[in-house]
């Protein structure tokens, strides 16, 4: 009965995170260079302690960053996520709201037989979500709307050398529609509205590897590779005033992305993470990035994890986790030929239960996009995340059978 109710459980949560994802709205004002703004992700475990963990690993969390992480797993994991985003924008004198909110994140991890494991999921890599409006008065007022982004489904298999080394790698596929529209509506009525769209649809293939070191019980190192990949594209532009379309055929490139991890334990209440990661973005021509103009990105992260007990008995409070963190980086695209830089404060906690088998985890992200002094735009962004995970004993002999 408990292994039904958890998949009746699991199948209604992500049902409701399919609902939620239908609301969409803007997101960015960024969001309308390339391929759009790109979803850095760690997990909803790690998401309040800096939204990174490239050296985490858990028996039962599960994150994103790292497949060698998987090795860790005891049981098999499912884990869903919802977001809610609300930015403030300013624009030369100009202010806005923007707002998304939908799902985030499917991921499973099964440990299998030996020390092996493998994890499947699916996940936004890049979203498109601006509306933007300029307005002539008397004569007319344009929109400029973009929508979509891109999906990655990934598929990884890790394993573990020894007690201290773990391994993984896996593929992913990126597809996705990225649209654009462009409409006037003229003051005088002898000229009629305009409306051109131009979607592009995109897929291709690349993949992962990572680390995971045990340099001392409290002591861990890890690293990770995302390798370069080419996405097949198909542009195609319809205009209002035209019965025919024209259609193109091209490519988006992804470039190559390494980052390092570092994972202490002082003892057994505290965890602290710190990563460091990089892309190289700028090697990418305007014409492989769907025109926009580009800039190595680096991104660094601390975070602290406290933990007052894991016993059963425990108050919910001691059993919770506690966690603070910090990020900064910049966006791949130029504005204005400078860089967008990005600052984060994260917080978030673990509600477990089930005898900590399942968990409700919740995250909050605050920070500040662009500089409307040096780039002549900005965003005050805060992010919501709620999650749930929970698990079963998959692919485990009973002890009898094993001495059989």
């Amino acid at each position: 009965m408990r292994l039904q109710r958890s998949y009746i459980g699991l199948i209604y949560f992500l049902l409701l995170l399919m609902g939620f994802s239908q609301e969409t709205f803007s997101n960015s004002l960024y969001s309308k260079y390339g391929i759009g703004i790109l979803r850095p992700y760690a997990g909803a475990s790690y998401f309040g302690q800096g939204n990174i963990g490239i050296a985490a690993y858990s028996p039962i969390a599960l994150q994103y960053l790292n497949p060698a992480s998987l090795a860790y797993l005891t049981r098999t994991r499912f884990e869903g996520s919802f977001l809610f985003e609300r930015a403030n924008v300013k624009l030369n004198n100009n202010t806005g709201k923007f707002s998304d909110s939908g799902f985030n994140t499917l991921h499973i991890g099964i440990p299998m037989a030996d020390g092996y494991a493998l994890g499947f999921g699916l996940m936004p890599y890049s979203i498109i979500a601006h509306t933007y409006e300029d307005v002539v008065d008397g004569e007319y007022r344009s929109e400029l709307e973009g929508t979509g982004g891109l999906e990655r489904a990934f598929f990884r298999l890790s394993g573990m050398i020894g007690k201290k080394f773990a391994y993984g790698a896996g593929f992913d596929v990126y597809f996705g529609r990225l649209e654009r529209t462009w409409r006037v509506y003229f003051d005088n009525a002898t000229y009629n509205k305009t409306e051109d769209v131009t979607s592009t649809t995109a897929v291709g293939m690349s993949g992962h590897v990572g680390f995971l070191i045990e340099l001392h019980q409290k002591l861990h190192i890890a690293g990770m590779i995302n390798a370069p990949a080419s996405l097949n594209t198909k542009t195609q532009t319809d205009y209002v005033f035209r019965t025919e379309n024209d259609i193109t055929e091209g490519e988006i490139k992804l470039p190559l992305t390494q980052g390092y991890g570092l994972n202490f334990k002082p003892n057994s209440r505290f965890t602290l993470l710190a990563d460091f990661e990089a892309s190289n973005w700028g090697s990418l021509a305007a014409s492989e990035i769907l025109g926009a103009k580009t800039t190595d990105t680096k991104r660094y992260g601390v975070g602290i994890e406290f933990v007052p007990s894991r016993k059963f008995n425990e108050s919910v409070w001691k059993k919770m986790s506690y966690r603070l963190g910090f990020n900064m980086g910049n966006l791949p695209y130029l504005v204005a030929g400078e860089k967008v830089n990005e600052k984060f404060v994260n917080a978030g906690l673990t509600l477990p239960y089930n005898a900590f088998n399942s968990q409700m985890e919740i995250g909050l992200e605050y920070g500040k996009r662009g500089d409307a002094n040096q780039i002549g735009s900005e965003e005050n962004i805060i992010r919501f995340i709620f999650g749930i995970a929970s698990g079963e004993k998959w692919f485990v002999r009973p002890e009898r059978r094993r001495k059989d």
